[in-house]
């Protein structure tokens, strides 16, 4: 396995699986690390880098530091986001053992996590905790956890123990264990993180998923249904007494791995309690829409359509035909997409109310304030373009799906 990574067989499929996923998202002109160095620059010598990385694996040296930069969060820009920029070197290093050890990882991962893993995606963790709910919310009681800052609180001794346990050659671990406690540049000064891992690699996601593994495989027995995705698990059971003892096993697992539990999103009570999972509201025995992400959606809208965009009605219905009809990311895609991504929802006043949310924003785009009379207006300008509601692509999506189970 460690002569099949550092293969140059293996860093070149590295090298095109990281130019190909960059040049699908724009960045293959733009991104580059503290080195200064972008793709396009690797390719005047490829072969050359290439020796070089098996070199530099083979001997095990260590990495050159990954750049942190602070970027204003999307959902909120006031606060700060920290990420980590790797030099390309050192990803393709990553992404070579990465598609190397993958599947040795995900044999041994529980069946009851899914997080970054080919196999078990996490749309598939939503879709049971929501057949379960519909099932048994008005008997189950639940536990929703919650890992604050997860990856930042990862122990490097305890994780390397971890990762001694695999079926692993010893030189395959030690290539693992250069991307655990490697140097960031950290304003402008080079440090050695002594908790916590420097993400931006694939390799990052491995460990995280492995760091709580003897929780998720004893979590699985301990109650009748069991999910992980991240930092981010929810249990059910008809047992309270079950629900009780395995968040506070969870605790003492927490406080043994050094991780920091968020208590005020951690909580233990009954299934017809509301609640959110993975971006879903589970109330009532109904799966919605969770309140922060209608609010982000519709402040969307009102940024896409304000009114003092155009002067005059004859510009703004122009605007509007371009928004739908042009060819990437038009309007039509954009609320298929939603509801594609949200098709677990099933809660139909809610979408209904949502799609009257972007009428609403669409009548004080055309008129300025909203109005029974220029709610009407409106309706009549949509008639001649053949507008879609958002309530009606996911009635389709819904339809569509109901289909194919018959």
């Amino acid at each position: 396995m460690h002569n099949k990574i550092i293969s140059l067989t293996n860093l070149q499929q590295a090298y095109l699986k990281i130019s190909g996923d960059m040049e699908l998202d724009g960045r293959f002109q733009r991104y580059r690390g503290w080195d200064g160095w972008k793709l396009a620059d690797t390719e005047l010598d490829l072969p050359s880098l290439l020796k070089d990385i098996n070199r530099e694996l083979k001997n095990l040296e260590p990495l050159d530091p990954a750049m942190l930069l602070k970027i204003p969060k999307k959902s909120n820009p006031q606060k700060l986001r920290e990420i980590y920029i790797y030099n390309l070197k050192e990803r393709i290093k990553a992404q070579a053992i990465y598609q190397v050890v993958e599947p040795v990882f995900d044999a041994y991962f529980s069946p009851f996590l899914f997080s970054y893993r080919s196999s078990h995606s996490s749309y598939f963790a939503a879709r049971s905790a929501v057949r379960h709910y519909h099932k048994y919310w008005l008997r189950d009681f639940v536990l929703i956890g919650d890992l604050s800052d997860y990856s930042n609180y990862i122990h490097h001794d305890c994780l390397k123990d971890k990762i001694e346990k695999l079926d692993l050659d010893f030189k395959v671990k030690e290539l693992l264990f250069l991307f655990i406690g490697n140097q960031v540049v950290r304003d402008g000064v080079i440090k050695k993180p002594v908790v916590g891992l420097v993400q931006g690699v694939p390799l990052i996601a491995l460990f995280n998923n492995l760091y709580l593994d003897d929780f998720d495989k004893y979590a699985g027995k301990s109650v009748d249904f069991y999910r992980r995705v991240g930092d981010d698990l929810l249990a059910f059971d008809r047992l309270k007494g079950r629900v009780s003892c395995l968040g506070e096993y969870l605790e003492k697992e927490a406080d043994k791995l050094g991780l920091k539990i968020n208590q005020e999103k951690t909580k233990i009570q009954a299934a017809a309690v509301s609640f959110s999972f993975l971006g879903l509201r589970f109330s009532e025995g109904k799966i919605g829409l969770t309140s922060s992400f209608q609010y982000a959606l519709i402040k969307k809208w009102r940024q896409q359509f304000s009114y003092y965009l155009h002067h005059n009605q004859v510009n703004k219905l122009k605007f509007l035909k371009r928004i739908i009809r042009r060819d990437r990311n038009n309007l039509r895609e954009q609320f298929k997409q939603l509801a594609l991504q949200k098709k677990l929802v099933d809660d139909e006043k809610q979408i209904r109310l949502l799609s009257e949310a972007f009428f609403r924003v669409l009548t004080r785009y055309f008129f300025k304030d909203y109005s029974y009379r220029s709610r009407r207006l409106l309706v009549e300008k949509l008639k001649k373009i053949g507008f879609v509601s958002v309530y009606k692509y996911f009635i389709n999506i819904r339809y569509e799906r109901v289909k194919r189970k018959d």
